[in-house]
């Protein structure tokens, strides 16, 4: 039955092949080309197989959507399958004696320990064969007609935080690797003195993914201490597995010249969800952001972890069925509590404690989500401090305090995040107690003290 424009073809690439393409039991596969030559189209039509995920299945079966002739071939031998998540195109080897392969100029072929699936894409692996004992009796090559993800192209990222994808991936360990990531790059994203940030397809499972690549530079001082930082920042990614913190799919490289970490790949930023979209009234925008965040906040106060660096550029947004997800990203900055750090970050989002060299607790997360509501309010005052930079923080504090009393009913429910003294400002349990009943907390109930504000 008719499904939709064929996504590619099947070109045959040695007789057997050929003679797959001629047999009368895949007349309805079979179209010719631009050439006139007789190939096998993949995706017009709705596969046998019954599972909403199958393109179409091959093997000496009569049941299989494209039947092979041969007693080299398996009953089921492979199938192409999407990813129901990305809609990217995987291939898999469905023989019990693992006699499907992949090859190609840019090609991650199947490997000893890994599930008998790959990512199949334009330029890369592009040429399957199966049957037989090298696994190559009847060869195709893959011509693509289309994108096999048209939404690829709306897929909007920030060049300078980690990104994510809607599915999360199995956390990977730290520790020398055991089994690389492959992964497909779909180009640079953004770069800086770090490195360069790709746009990438896992290979193994077809997810999209952002990949962080460091250079190590400089001497071996330098290089031991940025390595450390990645280290650090790395750890605790795969430490705070929350709802609302970015998703760590793994990191490697470690022993070599590149440090990779992987992350998942979202829509954008919450900067580009308010300069390119604003589809939802500031009001309300603060309030979905404001309890994201300080859910983010409260687990990661819980696991003794201060961000340093809460701004919009590093909040993260991915559309859902009704409604918008925001994740806290970059962990660059990130630390346990200290009794005290150097202030790091930009300046306008820093806490005053930080700027003074005080003690690191996570309240300084609050100081930086309470100046991100001040900016998606739009305040014109706040606007004029820019980064903050060239401004004394008795000045940013003063111009802080005006935008707060120049519009009372919407930073009601931020009152008290102001406070200079940490030890004053409310945490972020108390504030999701206080305003959303507690919906959210990590903290247990009993351990967080009344709120006098």
């Amino acid at each position: 039955m008719a499904n939709h424009q064929p996504l590619f073809s099947l070109v045959p690439m040695n007789e057997r092949a050929h003679e797959v393409v001629r047999l009368e039991r895949n007349r309805d596969w079979r179209v010719k080309d631009r050439e006139d030559k007789l190939v096998l189209c993949i995706g017009h039509l709705i596969s046998r197989s019954g599972n909403a995920t199958t393109l179409v299945t091959l093997g000496r079966d009569e049941r299989n959507d494209i039947f092979v002739d041969s007693a080299q071939v398996a009953n089921l031998q492979c199938s192409f399958e999407f990813n129901p998540d990305t809609y990217f195109v995987m291939f898999y080897d469905r023989s019990r004696a693992m006699t499907s392969k992949i090859h190609g100029r840019m090609c991650h072929p199947f490997q000893q320990g890994r599930p008998r699936k790959v990512l199949v894409h334009p330029g890369f692996n592009e040429f399957i064969g199966f049957g037989g004992e090298n696994a190559d009796s009847i060869q195709f090559r893959l011509r693509w007609h289309r994108d096999p993800n048209p939404n690829l192209a709306d897929t909007i990222v920030n060049l300078n935080s980690e990104l994510a994808s809607p599915r999360v991936t199995q956390v990977r360990s730290i520790e020398p690797e055991r089994s690389l990531i492959r992964w497909l790059n779909l180009g640079c994203l953004g770069s800086g003195s770090y490195g360069e940030v790709f746009q990438a397809i896992n290979a193994d499972d077809g997810n999209l993914m952002a990949v962080k690549i460091m250079r190590q530079r400089g001497n071996s001082q330098e290089r031991e201490m940025w390595k450390a930082r990645w280290m650090r920042e790395v750890k605790i990614l795969s430490e705070a597995r929350h709802l609302h913190i970015v998703e760590y799919i793994g990191a490697q490289g470690w022993d070599g010249e590149k440090v990779s970490i992987f992350m998942g790949l979202k829509e954008g930023t919450l900067t580009s969800f308010v300069e390119r979209e604003l589809p939802l009234p500031r009001l309300g925008l603060s309030d979905i952001v404001f309890n994201h965040m300080l859910q983010a906040i409260d687990f990661l106060a819980t696991r003794n972890i201060v961000h340093r660096d809460i701004k919009p550029d590093n909040i993260l947004y991915v559309r859902q069925t009704d409604r918008y997800l925001f994740q806290l990203g970059d962990f660059g900055l990130s630390t346990r509590v200290v009794a005290e750090a150097n202030p790091q970050g930009t300046p306008i989002y820093i806490a005053p404690e930080l700027l003074q060299r005080g003690e690191v607790t996570h309240k300084a997360d609050v100081w930086s989500l309470f100046i991100t509501m001040i900016w998606i309010s739009g305040n014109q005052q706040f606007r004029s401090l820019g980064d903050g930079y060239g401004k004394s923080l008795e000045r940013t504090l003063e111009i802080l305090s005006e935008c707060t009393l120049s519009e009372p009913e919407y930073f009601e429910r931020f009152r008290g995040m102001e406070r200079i003294n940490p030890q004053g400002r409310p945490s972020a349990a108390q504030l999701l107690l206080r305003y959303y009943g507690g919906e959210g907390l990590t903290t247990p109930r009993d351990q967080i003290p009344p709120l006098n504000l």
